[in-house]
């Protein structure tokens, strides 16, 4: 399979940019832009012109909103509406990992990772499915093997949405997963929005992405924030049977906002697909508040009827070494 290889802007926090020029200029990297990263925000027309210029596909950050500067990441990528990646280190500032986590986007790597296949066990009266959204490069080298050891810990199953472009820069990543007994799905090429695409494009960027994961039909796909209603469309046509939902419970000032948690059928013609909700995610929450939200959603699906319910999680958050014990406590 022909290699993920998306035309890139790098954004350097301007005390990575030493790091960061040497390495890109041995390989004839250009696109990097250098911001400062405690405000991200005031950089933007800069990097909306290098985008318009350079006809960006993704924006690689060296760092995340996990260690400091904590940037804020998440708002520029929704209004750039490219995809992203990131060589962030997850455990703290530390340029010998930046300058690994660069080799491995530059040079691919090996995922390497001798796992016990977990079993299947039968469902009581209440479930849960534990879903992974997995596009950060740190996230897949650091937190993801701490994520799959609680797993196996725990003999629990869970569903891992890959980036092509991460699947790709970790050479058996896909494998190892689907190995040991998780379900792969999809979540873009390089996290890029759909939206921006017409029918036939997404269908055939989907149905690329299947391809490359070597999926076929009854995958799940997680496009959250990134899709439309061409987007089921392309779904279905592709062989995918469900999609993510972010119907997440949350708190307000005026109490607890809860949601649907049952799965919800969704049909353009003779075939169905269905929206999976997520009723929890676990980024940026105390411990004490992800445990309440717990207690919550295990009501909430049992009024429901059928007891079941989906937490979102992200290895390069949940597996670092700052979050994976409130990790292991929620599972």
């Amino acid at each position: 399979m022909k290699r993920i290889d998306p035309t890139v802007l790098w954004l350097v926090h301007r005390g990575d940019a030493d790091v960061i020029e040497h390495l890109l200029g041995d390989v004839g990297e250009t696109g990097m832009l250098v911001v400062d990263f405690e405000r991200l925000q005031n950089s933007i027309g800069d990097v909306f012109r290098e985008i318009g210029s350079r006809r960006v596909d993704a924006l690689v950050f060296t760092r995340n909103d996990q260690i400091r500067p904590h940037a804020r990441i998440g708002k520029l990528i929704r209004q750039a509406g490219t995809g992203y990646t990131s060589v962030s280190p997850i455990d703290g500032e530390s340029s010998r990992i930046l300058k690994l986590l660069v080799g491995d986007y530059l040079n691919g790597a090996e995922f390497d990772l001798s796992l016990n296949r977990i079993r299947s066990r039968a469902s009581g009266r209440e479930s849960v499915s534990l879903v992974f959204d997995v596009e950060q490069l740190g996230g897949v080298r650091f937190g993801l093997p701490r994520v799959l050891r609680i797993l196996e810990k725990y003999d629990a199953k869970a569903t891992f949405f890959l980036t092509n472009l991460v699947a790709d820069r970790y050479r058996g990543l896909s494998k190892i997963l689907s190995d040991a007994g998780h379900e792969v799905g999809l979540h873009g090429l390089w996290h890029e929005d759909l939206r921006r695409m017409d029918e036939r494009e997404q269908e055939a960027s989907i149905c690329r992405m299947a391809r490359h994961l070597g999926l076929e039909k009854g995958f799940g796909a997680n496009f959250i924030g990134r899709m439309n209603k061409t987007t089921v469309r392309a779904l279905e046509g592709c062989g995918c049977s469900y999609f993510v939902l972010p119907l997440h419970h949350f708190p307000t000032p005026l109490g607890l906002l809860e949601l649907p948690s049952v799965a919800i059928p969704f049909s353009s013609g003779p075939k169905r697909i269905w929206g999976l909700p997520t009723s929890m995610e676990s980024y940026n929450k105390p411990g004490f508040v992800a445990r309440a939200l717990l207690r919550v959603c295990s009501i909430v699906s049992r009024t429901a009827g059928d007891g079941h319910f989906s937490v979102l999680l992200h290895p390069f958050r949940d597996g670092s070494r700052r979050h994976i014990r409130s990790t292991e406590d929620l599972l």
